[in-house]
């Protein structure tokens, strides 16, 4: 617990204001704020996407060849459409 040099009241340890009368806290333990190190830009996504596109079309077409004895033949006469 940090004890407020101000006003007395105690805080959480990484409290980086008094909650009554929020006077800040220069503890070298607590960032009060965060450079962002790293941002994602266009050329990440682009890449991201295409490898989860690669990894799904590769996944539909293993999953195909190996379930190919399983898919049901549909006869003829109910899909006159499918006629070689």
């Amino acid at each position: 617990m940090i004890k407020c040099p101000k006003c007395g009241t105690k805080n959480p340890d990484k409290s980086p204001f008094c909650r009554r009368c929020k006077t800040r806290f220069d503890s070298p333990k607590v960032p009060l704020k965060q450079e962002i190190i790293w941002r994602p830009d266009w050329k990440w996504h682009l890449k991201t996407l295409a490898i989860i596109y690669a990894v799904v079309v590769a996944l539909y077409f293993g999953m195909n060849s190996i379930l190919k004895p399983y898919i049901r033949n549909m006869p003829e006469d109910v899909t006159p459409w499918l006629k070689k």
